[in-house]
This record gives C-alpha cells, sequence and structure tokens, in this order.
C-alpha cells in the first residue's frame, strides 16, 4: 500500500495532513494552557503562617495567626487540629502549641441530656424530617458544640419512628469536581408559592455545596435576579463561572458576569434544569425545611380564612405581613445548612469549614477589574460601533464575517423609512407572555403599568451597577447593549409569570392611616366573626390540624399533619392573621 501512495503522490498529502493536525493540536493545547493559567493567576491563597528568622541555627520559627485560629475552631465550627494542620502545612503539634498560647480550646458544652434533648425537640417541631446532621448543624448555630453521640441518641429519645424511618441507603451517583470556591456557582428560582406572588432566587457554589444565596421575592424579573446576585458577590466574592438554566429572568446575571469576567470563556453557561443538579437538588431540602410549612400555611388561609389568591390586593397585604417573615426563615435555612455535615467526598465536613480551609490550600479567586473604572473597561474592551446582527441560523457562535450570505437578510432588519430604536434592546422577551402581550412590563419607574399604590413599586427599580453604569439601561452603554443582544439568542422562555399584587392605597397618606388604624382595632382584642378563628366556629375536633397539599396532577394530595399546622400555625393567626381577616 504504501509504494503505491508514494507513486500517485498519496503520501505527500497524509504527511502534510498530519502535519497540519498536529499543528492544530499543538494550538488547541496551547490554547487550553493560556486559559488554565491565567485562571490560577487570578487566585489568591491566603497565608495564616509568618516565618520568623532569628538569626539563630535551625529551621525558621513559623507563627500561626491567632484570628485565624479564633475564627477555624470556633464553637460553630467542626474542624479537627489535624485538618488545620494538613491546611497550612505544619505539624498538629505545631497548632497545639499555639492553640495553648493563645489560650483556645476545644470544650464541648456543659449540657444535661435533659436539655439536649429540649433542644432538639424544638428544632423538631420546626424541622420535623431533620436528621442528624441537620440538626448538628442547628447546635453549631447556637455556638453549643456537642458531641456527635449525644445528639444521635437524643434523637433517637425524641423521635426514635423517624429516625428509622431516614436510615435508607444513599442513592450513589456519579463524581462531581470543581477546583476551588467561586469557580462555578449554580443559580435558579424556586416557585413552589408563585400561587401566592413569592418567588425564591437561590444560589450555590459548586465546589463546597455553600448557599451564597437564598431570598424571597415578589417577583421574577431580571433586574430582581440581578440585585439577588449582586448582593451575593458582595458577601462571597465574584464567581469565575455561573451555571444557570435559559429563563428570561438570568439574561442580565449573564450580561454582568460576562462584564465582570470577560466574553468567549464560559462565564454565564446557560442549560437545562435537568444538568443544574446541584442547586435543583437544594430545592428539596428547602421545601422540607421551610417552604412547605408557608405552603400550609397560605393553603389554610384560602380554604377558612378569606384569601383570596386572585385579588391583587390581598397579596399585597400578604407580602406586607409575611414577606419578611419567610426571609427570616430562608435565612436561618442557610445559616443550618452551611454549618451541617456533608457526607460522602466531603467527609463529614460543613459548607462553611470546606470554604474557610480552601482559602489557605487551594485559594479563592479575586476580580481584577473591581478596581477599574467602568468607563475604561467599556473603552478597551467593547466594541465600537452598533452590535453586530445576525443572519438566520447563526447562534454568534463559529460565523467570523466570511461566512456571511449577503443574500440572506439580518435578523431584525427594518425597512429603510423605518426608523428602529437600537437603544433599546429586546431581553428576551422577559417580562412578555406567550401571545406577545406585556401587561407585567415595569415602567420607568419601576412600578408596573396599571398600579396605583406607592408599594406596587418593588425593589428590583435600581439595577446594580459598576461605577454608575447600569445594566438595567442597555442604551446608555454600548458594551452593556451589545452583550443582552448577543445573549438573548439563548433564552428559550420568558420569566415564569408571578401571581400580581397591587396596592389598594391611592397615597401613602391612605395606606399610612390604615395601619394606624389596624394597629389601634387589634390592641382592642377585636376578632371578626364568620372567619374560622374564632373557637366557636371550629367544629368539634377543635381547629383542624391537617391540610392536604396538591403535589402533582397524577400524584394524591400530600397529608400534612400537626408538627406543620400545631403551635406553628396557632401562633402565626394569632399574630397576624386578624390584620389580614380585617384589611
Amino acid at each position: 500500500m504504501a509504494p503505491e501512495l508514494r507513486r500517485r503522490g498519496g503520501w505527500e498529502w497524509i504527511e502534510a495532513a498530519c502535519a497540519e493536525i498536529g499543528r492544530m493540536r499543538s494550538a488547541v493545547q496551547t490554547a487550553i494552557d493560556a486559559d488554565t493559567e491565567r485562571e490560577r493567576h487570578n487566585v489568591v491563597v491566603a497565608n495564616p503562617v509568618t516565618i520568623t528568622r532569628t538569626g539563630r541555627r535551625g529551621r525558621p520559627k513559623k507563627v500561626i495567626s491567632k484570628a485565624w485560629l479564633e475564627e477555624t475552631f470556633a464553637p460553630y465550627r467542626s474542624i479537627t487540629i489535624q485538618q488545620a494542620a494538613n491546611a497550612l502545612g505544619v505539624h498538629w503539634t505545631t497548632v497545639s502549641r499555639y492553640m495553648r498560647k493563645y489560650d483556645i480550646s476545644i470544650s464541648y458544652a456543659p449540657l444535661s441530656d435533659e436539655q439536649v434533648d429540649q433542644l432538639v425537640r424544638a428544632f423538631k417541631v420546626e424541622r420535623p424530617n431533620a436528621g442528624i446532621r441537620h440538626v448538628h448543624s442547628y447546635f453549631r448555630t447556637q455556638w453549643l458544640r456537642i458531641q456527635r453521640q449525644r445528639i444521635i441518641d437524643s434523637l433517637h429519645r425524641v423521635d426514635a419512628i423517624g429516625a428509622a424511618l431516614r436510615h435508607k441507603k444513599a442513592v450513589a451517583r456519579r463524581v462531581y469536581s470543581v477546583p476551588r470556591p467561586n469557580h462555578l456557582w449554580h443559580i435558579d428560582g424556586h416557585h413552589k408559592l408563585i400561587r401566592w406572588g413569592i418567588v425564591f432566587h437561590g444560589g450555590i457554589d459548586g465546589c463546597d455545596d455553600e448557599v451564597v444565596m437564598m431570598r424571597a421575592a415578589n417577583n421574577n424579573r431580571p433586574e430582581t435576579v440581578l440585585i439577588r446576585f449582586d448582593e451575593a458577590v458582595q458577601i462571597h466574592g465574584l464567581p469565575l463561572r455561573v451555571r444557570g438554566d435559559r429563563g428570561g429572568e438570568n439574561i442580565l446575571v449573564s450580561s454582568y458576569m460576562i462584564m465582570r469576567r470577560g466574553p468567549n470563556r464560559a462565564s454565564f453557561m446557560f442549560g437545562s434544569s435537568t444538568r443544574n443538579q446541584k442547586i435543583e437538588r437544594i430545592w428539596v431540602d428547602v421545601g422540607e425545611g421551610f417552604v412547605r410549612r408557608w405552603r400550609v400555611f397560605f393553603t389554610r388561609l384560602e380554604g377558612m380564612h378569606g384569601l383570596d389568591a386572585g385579588n391583587p390586593a390581598h397579596l399585597w397585604l400578604l407580602h406586607e405581613l409575611f414577606l419578611s417573615d419567610i426571609d427570616t426563615d430562608a435565612d436561618n435555612w442557610v445559616q443550618n445548612w452551611n454549618l451541617h455535615k456533608l457526607s460522602g467526598k466531603h467527609r463529614n465536613q460543613t459548607p462553611s469549614d470546606i470554604r474557610h480551609l480552601a482559602k489557605v490550600t487551594v485559594g479563592m479567586y479575586e476580580d481584577e477589574y473591581a478596581d477599574i473604572d467602568p468607563d475604561i473597561l467599556t473603552e478597551y474592551l467593547g466594541v465600537e460601533g452598533a452590535p453586530r446582527g445576525r443572519r438566520r441560523g447563526q447562534t454568534g457562535a463559529g460565523h467570523s464575517n466570511d461566512t456571511d450570505d449577503e443574500d440572506e437578510p439580518l435578523e431584525g432588519d427594518l425597512d429603510s423609512d423605518a426608523e428602529a430604536s437600537d437603544e433599546e434592546v429586546d431581553v428576551g422577551g422577559a417580562w412578555a407572555d406567550e401571545s406577545g402581550s406585556e401587561e407585567s412590563v415595569a415602567d420607568s419607574d419601576g412600578r408596573e403599568e396599571g398600579s396605583t399604590g406607592p408599594e406596587d413599586e418593588d425593589d428590583s427599580s435600581s439595577i446594580p451597577s459598576e461605577g454608575g453604569t447600569s445594566l438595567a439601561e442597555p442604551g446608555g452603554d454600548n458594551l452593556v447593549a451589545q452583550i443582552i443582544a448577543n445573549q438573548a439568542s439563548n433564552i428559550r422562555h420568558a420569566a415564569i409569570k408571578v401571581a400580581r399584587h397591587k396596592n389598594p392605597f391611592e397615597s401613602q397618606e391612605d395606606e399610612d392611616a390604615f395601619w394606624v388604624t389596624l394597629d389601634s382595632v387589634t390592641d382592642t382584642g377585636f376578632v371578626p366573626r364568620h372567619m374560622n378563628i374564632r373557637e366557636e366556629e371550629w367544629e368539634q375536633d377543635g381547629y383542624p390540624t391537617h391540610e392536604n397539599l396538591v403535589v402533582g396532577k397524577r400524584k394524591p394530595p400530600l397529608r400534612q399533619g400537626e408538627q406543620l399546622i400545631g403551635e406553628w400555625l396557632i401562633k402565626l393567626i394569632g399574630e397576624r392573621l386578624i390584620e389580614l381577616v380585617w384589611f
């Protein structure tokens, strides 16, 4: 075969093809190495160990920071001395010596078994399905260090049946690997309370499983998601990449990440929710942790106490009364989650501990553009001229200028005599329904069309900006406009619409008068009739202690019992339901 190829000249072609493939492979490897080196360049590793040289013979002295040791062995952490020593690269005796020097000890709280049982019982009232890891995290949130075995024994005394039911084999899953914290965040929305106009926006770090974002909102607009994301960035730092679904509510977060981390490097990765398991799995624990209780409560309000979920005024008052309480529950759940021990590859470490040790082992990413004025970024990273249009079938990836079909019209081209507003950029129909209507589009002052009261303005009217440059105003910044226009092709559906709320008062004075009058009526102890609040209006068995929740079209209703509708619900009825019914 080889002589035949040489006679026909085919051998030279094979050699040339192999050489070209080799050059292509080398170029790809060079690009990969350059990108990897750029990521490593942005990593900052904390060093709490100081090398002190005394001028004497022997090895230099290693001094460990007192502040770092106090943070590492605080009562809410579960880091061992050996783990701390491994992270610092010293012997465990060195860590012990400095702990004695700084008077830092690892001691357990002097609680009796009865006191432990009382705390476990109180936590199980709020989280009836919680197991040993979440109960242990509850003690850490109270700054109580308790032996694991004592908590297990207490669970068997307090909830023996539940402990037996939770003892089942874990599902084997594929290995998920992320090199360091803030390398990849997963974000998503949770809509179990959307019937009552409430949506949760959450995010989790792919490396340490720390929940970095969990807030409730009365809308699902891109501005609100961006505000929640920016708040998380201010606390936990800017991630290298973010993973989200193709909903219209993520368009501004994707543009924000491209502005901060750069284009063509997967700064924001769009994909299906089924491939975003990190955050999707969290919603199961969020539901069991606190959302299901609120769902039971709101269902009970509709079924027995006159709440009309289709009335925007009712939903406005519902948000005024309970939205802050829901956020408080979310904060408590996040605190418990970040201090509970993980299983699997994390080897019984908490998300907070993993992140703390990672700062001195693998480091954290820094934002190389944090101190640069956004106008300078726009000048040197932007593209002059209007955003380039695309032809039909082009996605923006793999289409250079010389591949354009001149006969194919650009998408979005208008008649020459029609003046289109290039300053206004469509963000993928994020606020429009399938029919194209835009009832819920926010106008310039952040208020929904048709709103009358000041409280109909949501808190998403002001968008986080980089030095005064607002991402919500693409017309004012050509770079932002281009980024949003390029990202719009990744959006597959508009943001899920939320039940509308509306402030019924025409002025702030009327609303203030309402709250003053309501407080005075509540102080008198007045209880309205015919709203199933008075004991004489209940049935012979007393107030119903069960509620059926619809969990799917083909599944039977989920029956929630006394653990969810007991003292917790009665307390809310006594404190807030009178206000809702009186309204």
